[in-house]
C-alpha cells in the first residue's frame, strides 16, 4: 500500500475510532502497539512495566479519543505525546530517573527482524549505546525516534512539536557527541 493509501485509511480509521467504533481503535491499536511498547521499552529497560505503560498509553486514547482533533499531525504523534506524559507521570510517581536501554536489546524487541540492519560489531555497539545513554533527553529521544523507530526528519518534528530543522539540529549534535567518543570520522 502507497504511504498516500495508508495515510488515507489511517485517518479513515481514525474518524471511525472519534465516532466510538471499536473495531477502527482495535486496528489503529495492532498498528501502533509495538512502536509505542519499544519506545517506551526503551526509556524503562523493564519489560514488564512497558508492558503495562503501553496499555495505559492505550487505554488513556480510547478514553479521549472521542476528543481527538487532528492538528495538522499525524495520529501517531498523538499516541507519542500521549507515552511521554505516561512516561513522566510514571517516573515522578516512582522517582525514579529516565533511562536509555542499550541498543542490542531494543533490537531485540521488534517483532520482525531487520535484514537491512548494517552490522556492528558487538563492542562497538556496546560502546554507543552507553553513549547514547549520556545524551541529553531531547537528543536521545530524536536519535531513537529516526535510527531505532524509523522515522524521518519530517516525522520525528511532527511527533515532537519541533521544527525539521531544530531536529536536524538535535539530530547533528547527537550525533557529533558519539561520534567524538568512538572517535569515528562520520556516522550516518
Amino acid at each position: 500500500m502507497k504511504p498516500q493509501n495508508r495515510d488515507r485509511e489511517e485517518k479513515r480509521l481514525v474518524q471511525k475510532a472519534v465516532a466510538g467504533d471499536k473495531t477502527a481503535f482495535g486496528k489503529l491499536y495492532e498498528k501502533h502497539l509495538v512502536k509505542i511498547y519499544r519506545f517506551l521499552y526503551v526509556k524503562l529497560r523493564d519489560r514488564f512495566a512497558a508492558e503495562d505503560l503501553t496499555e495505559t498509553v492505550f487505554i488513556k486514547t480510547w478514553r479521549r479519543i472521542g476528543k481527538y482533533k487532528e492538528k495538522g499531525r499525524p495520529f501517531h504523534a498523538y499516541l507519542y505525546q500521549i507515552a511521554r506524559t505516561t512516561l513522566v507521570d510514571f517516573f515522578r510517581r516512582n522517582n525514579a530517573k529516565l533511562r536509555e536501554q542499550p541498543l542490542e536489546k531494543a533490537e531485540r524487541v521488534s517483532q520482525t527482524p531487520d535484514f537491512t540492519a548494517p552490522i556492528i560489531q558487538q563492542e562497538e555497539k556496546e560502546q554507543v549505546a552507553r553513549e547514547l545513554a549520556k545524551l541529553p533527553d531531547n537528543q536521545r529521544e530524536v536519535l531513537t525516534l529516526l535510527f531505532i523507530e524509523e522515522y524521518d526528519i519530517g516525522e520525528v518534528a511532527r511527533i515532537l512539536g519541533k521544527s525539521e530543522g531544530a531536529v536536524r539540529v538535535l539530530k547533528h549534535r547527537g550525533l557529533q557527541s558519539v561520534k567524538k567518543v568512538l572517535g569515528k570520522k562520520k556516522l550516518k
